[in-house]
């Protein structure tokens, strides 16, 4: 943020009763609480998404929010107005809101909700009238895995998709099988001459599996090395970035097989996985080559090779497991994603 003492500024030197508190400012040195603090900064705030934002914060123990005299009027505007805040300091254009949804750090939920989506799940529960989140607990399957692995979301309160769907159920039990598209990107910020490593999904909140997508909006191409243990026959898919403006991508394995996907949208919407094909592999060393056309972005975030019965197999374990469950589920989806189209139809 660009204020009048430069782009970079501790916000503990606005006032003394800030220092030596904990502060949410940049979330730290930790991944996931920085993820969480770009979505908040760089997507809720500037896009103005949700007058729910202290409900959130106050579940992660934040009590007061500092608004300092440089803050922009919109900005300003925007924290006033959210439920639950109330002026605890006024003087000289700064700030300070204290969240009546404050918790504790340490504090008993009576249940247990099982999370597939992304960050964006906190707004979309947030609407939820009756949905208290100092009452549910949120464990996000991604980071989880023993509930998936033991079935344990069949004793949750609910299971909750966010802009998803049980496949993602099956993957995540599988994640062993999927490759890490973004680690075969080039350190560079320059997307156009690279494949780079780059942020944009998990900043607007969407679920990604490694936090960053492999990422380029020019002609590039990128090949990707991967072994299976036996000859076999194997699945073969890929989890792309829908959203406006997407180049067209060949994606070609060995000499074997060839195919052309566009993850075109009228609207920037969720990464999902596309089944490219089936293929009878052998044993040991195979590459996977992606060609981008130039024609627009795009975003890889995983593919993944399994062999075709174990993932016949576990699809069948996991939806077995929700059918037999009475645990209730929840489905939390954008309306525009009834207008997706297919991408291999392009």
């Amino acid at each position: 943020m660009l204020t009048e003492v430069g782009w970079w500024h501790d916000i503990g030197s606005d006032s003394s009763f800030i220092h030596d508190k904990p502060v949410l400012q940049n979330g730290g040195w930790d991944f996931h609480s920085r993820w969480f603090v770009d979505f908040l900064r760089f997507k809720v705030t500037r896009e103005k998404l949700t007058d729910h934002l202290f409900e959130v914060l106050g579940t992660f123990n934040y009590k007061y929010i500092v608004v300092p005299r440089y803050a922009s009027e919109k900005i300003r505007t925007f924290f006033i107005n959210q439920e639950g805040g109330e002026i605890a300091y006024n003087c000289s254009n700064s700030l300070i809101l204290r969240n009546k949804f404050y918790t504790p750090r340490f504090f008993a939920a009576e249940n247990y909700s099982v999370v597939v989506g992304g960050l964006e799940s906190f707004l979309s529960l947030a609407k939820i009238d009756d949905f208290n989140f100092t009452e549910n607990a949120l464990f996000f399957a991604d980071r989880n895995y023993k509930l998936l692995e033991e079935n344990l979301f069949r004793n949750s309160g609910s299971l909750i998709f966010v802009n998803s769907d049980p496949l993602e159920l099956v993957m995540l039990t599988m994640k062993d099988s999927i490759i890490d598209a973004s680690d075969y990107g080039f350190k560079s910020l320059n997307y156009t001459k690279y494949w780079v490593k780059w942020p944009s999904w998990r900043t607007v909140g969407s679920f990604v599996y490694w936090g960053d997508t492999l990422t380029t909006n020019g002609v590039n191409t990128v090949k990707i090395p991967f072994k299976v243990e036996r000859d076999g026959n194997y699945t073969i898919w890929i989890r792309l970035g829908f959203a406006p403006s997407r180049g067209k991508l060949t994606v070609t394995v060995d000499d074997l097989f060839q195919t052309e996907v566009k993850p075109e949208a009228k609207f920037w919407s969720e990464p999902k996985w596309i089944n490219l094909t089936n293929l009878n592999l052998r044993k040991g060393g195979h590459i996977i080559t992606i060609r981008n056309d130039g024609k627009g972005y795009n975003d890889i975030d995983s593919i993944a090779i399994i062999e075709t019965s174990k993932f016949q197999e576990q699809k069948s374990k996991i939806l077995r497991a929700i059918k037999e469950s009475e645990t209730p589920i929840v489905y939390l989806l954008e309306a525009e994603i009834n207008f997706l189209e297919n991408p291999c139809s392009k």
